[in-house]
């Protein structure tokens, strides 16, 4: 089953700490939210597989609350327990696209096999996306949809010679620039693809949980009852074992790792019965470990062995044209996935989208095209569906689109070009200019202007007012 990140909703603390200590015994990672408020502001700020609610205490609003989590982020799964409701308040709450819906009393078997449907159905969604991304576009030059700059053509390249060896390989790329999309797409172009790829997230776990998670454990309690645990070596026998972060391995663990790339050998944890194990190690940094292997704080030895065939990911920065292409692609498939009719980015949020800079990368962009597609009414994304860091109030941004379109630099582009303080144009100035432009090019569509620069048309008739516009 696959571990998620739940998102839990209690108000009962008995109820939450019965629940949750229920959830993480069969390994799940709980966060519990005592309060709607404090539920919201969490799910704004992290990720999480499966949101778990108990709408039993809020008495008006359920439908609304749900449909405002689904507005802020997306989830693999919502689960939700209420008290008896009408057959169409049921209806209601279906069509915000909850999975399961249980019933009280609270029964923890109920829970636990609800919670694992949805994980199923998470990790199967998963693999087939990722099996789809890494076995389209199977030409010479390239093989998924995430990117078809040179910079990022070069590093697939560098995969795509690596698919049918053995040896180790080392990807090395900031967050989000998709380490484990590649490492998958090695997995099921090689002849391992019918066995487990088994991915480890050691930033996710605690150091003293590491060496079980990878080895496994056989010990016995003080009730003689076994301990056993299999670990990530040996449910990836004969397949791929993916290690994001390993940076964050102990010393000891990293010589271990170094054991069983040599010799295919391990024992698990609280044992010393030597096991053998065929599998194929692809690991991952966001870190310079070359630079940390001669500080010492890596082991030098086991650099050595993964840098023989390391993967340099280009970040998105870096990539030109992808990230236009990248976003065209996760608007098409999230706009299938919420069933909403949006097959186009206007021209303003395109230009806004290609001047951020991206500091999380493909992950980033992915996050962001999803959001806006969750909020827009209409067939297209706008600026204003656009995240307000990422929107801004950079006048330069929509001033140098317009130019563009115009097909000639006026003085709406040289108002901004200035070297004095004393040349510095007032805002109203920049503003009125921009508008007057605006409307030249749009043929004076006040609606299409008001979308260019994304305002709402009253903010725009305000403003024409002020400047004395018609």
């Amino acid at each position: 089953m696959k571990v998620c990140r739940i998102l839990f909703l209690e108000q009962s603390e008995e109820i939450a700490k019965s629940v949750a200590a229920h959830l993480r015994l069969l390994g799940h990672e709980v966060v519990v939210a005592s309060d709607v408020l404090r539920c919201m502001k969490i799910f704004a700020s992290e990720e999480f597989d499966i949101l778990l609610l108990d709408l039993t205490r809020i008495r008006t609003g359920r439908v609304n609350f749900v449909r405002e989590l689904r507005s802020i982020s997306a989830v693999g799964a919502i689960i939700v327990w209420t008290d008896k409701l009408s057959i169409v308040d049921r209806g209601s709450l279906r069509e915000t696209g909850i999975r399961e819906m249980l019933t009280l009393p609270v029964d923890l078997d109920q829970v636990e096999l609800a919670i694992e449907r949805s994980a199923t159905d998470i990790r199967k969604t998963d693999q087939i996306f990722a099996l789809s991304k890494a076995l389209q576009n199977t030409s010479a030059g390239g093989r998924d949809t995430l990117g078809t700059s040179e910079a990022w053509l070069s590093a697939m390249r560098a995969a795509d010679r690596l698919v049918e060896q053995n040896s180790p390989v080392l990807i090395a790329g900031e967050i989000g620039t998709g380490r484990e999309h590649v490492a998958r797409m090695i997995h099921v172009s090689s002849s391992r693809a019918d066995f487990p790829f088994v991915h480890i997230d050691c930033v996710k776990l605690p150091c003293q949980l590491l060496e079980t998670e990878i080895l496994g454990m056989d010990r016995m309690n003080g009730l003689g009852e076994s301990g056993r645990v299999i670990g990530a070596f040996e449910q990836a026998h004969f397949g791929t074992l993916f290690i994001q972060e390993v940076t964050e391995f102990t010393d000891e663990l990293q010589r271990k790792l170094l054991k069983v790339i040599d010799e295919g050998r391990f024992s698990r944890f609280g044992s010393s019965f030597q096991r053998e194990v065929d599998v194929r190690v692809i690991v991952s940094t966001s870190r310079n470990l070359g630079a940390l292997a001669d500080l010492g704080q890596f082991h030098k030895e086991l650099y050595d062995r993964l840098s023989r065939n390391e993967i340099k990911l280009p970040p998105l920065r870096e990539r030109e044209g992808d990230v236009d292409a990248l976003a065209s692609y996760f608007l098409l498939r999230y706009a299938e996935i919420e069933r909403k009719h949006i097959s186009r980015i206007l021209p303003g949020a395109r230009e806004l989208l290609r001047s951020y800079s991206w500091p999380e990368n493909v992950r980033e962009l992915k996050k962001t095209i999803h959001r806006a597609v969750l909020i827009a009414e209409s067939d297209a994304i706008e600026p204003r569906h656009l995240p307000q860091h990422i929107r801004g109030r950079d006048t330069d941004k929509l001033l140098r689109l317009l130019a563009a379109e115009a097909g000639a630099t006026d003085s709406a582009r040289g108002m901004l070009e200035f070297d004095r303080v004393d040349d510095i144009p007032s805002l109203h100035d920049v503003e009125f200019e921009l508008i007057r432009k605006a409307r030249a090019i749009c043929s004076g569509n006040n609606s299409l202007v008001a979308k260019k620069l994304g305002i709402g048309r009253s903010t725009l008739y305000r403003k024409l007012a002020k400047f004395g516009s018609g």
